[in-house]
């Protein structure tokens, strides 16, 4: 949606973002310290290299982290990718409706939330990418 700060929700900056989140969450005693988030933090340099990273990071910095999260059996990227597909679950049922509408996921994370809400609906491959859609609705519109 609405970028990085404001939406962008089941993006990888976003999810970047819960990693990190939860990294400092554990080193502070608030949430259980796992193998990956202590590997985050060392990697980062502790609580001040986390919190450093956050607030001179892009999206795309934040979004490096995302492999990492929906490709491992870490109990926090578990916790973390659930919440994601929960979310987005949650946004396609409501634009749903009720109808079949068919659904396509985009973006370097998309075939893992394809994979994930399998069943729920009538997930297609896309048939281009972002630019494709762009140039698709230009000519429309031309």
């Amino acid at each position: 949606g609405r970028g990085f700060l404001l939406g962008d929700e089941g993006g990888g900056a976003v999810l970047g973002r819960a990693l990190l989140s939860e990294a400092l969450r554990a080193e502070d005693g608030f949430a259980p310290m796992t193998p990956l988030l202590q590997d985050v933090l060392t990697e980062l340099g502790g609580v001040d290299g986390v919190i450093s990273f956050g607030l001179r990071a892009k999206p795309v910095e934040f979004g490096s982290f995302a492999p990492r999260i929906v490709e491992s059996a870490d109990p926090a990227a578990i916790s973390i990718f659930d919440a994601a597909v929960a979310q987005i679950r949650d946004m396609i049922g409501m634009l749903q409706q009720g109808r079949d509408l068919p659904v396509i996921f985009l973006g370097g994370l998309g075939g893992h939330y394809a994979k994930r809400l399998a069943g729920l609906w009538d997930i297609r491959a896309p048939l281009g990418n972002g630019l494709d859609g762009a140039l698709f609705l230009a000519r429309q519109e031309g």
